[in-house]
């Protein structure tokens, strides 16, 4: 009996497919706006996974970087790795 409650939770582990991360060299989403119009997304090297297929929720991340100037006149790159939720129309991977 102590190993049904494991053999219950990879039972639930299992059944979740949808919840592990798919990487892609070329993720585009397509989602709608405020005003309802289509927007086009594409983020390279990222990855994602589907929260909900009814609608259609996925999380995403991807690396995001900006260039910081410092006083002497150099610029510096810092990478970090962003990331969002949302309801999408549709998703691609590449």
């Amino acid at each position: 009996m102590r190993w049904l409650p494991l053999l219950a939770a990879l039972v639930l582990t299992a059944g979740c497919s949808g919840s592990k991360w798919k990487p892609c060299k070329d993720l585009e989403i397509t989602t709608r706006n405020a005003a309802n119009q289509q927007q086009w997304m594409r983020y390279e090297n990222a990855r994602y996974r589907v929260l909900d297929t009814d609608p259609l929720t996925i999380e995403w991340e991807y690396m995001k970087c900006i260039e910081l100037k410092s006083e002497s006149g150099g610029v510096e790159e810092i990478c970090a790795r962003e990331s969002q939720t949302g309801q999408v129309d549709r998703v691609a991977c590449r």
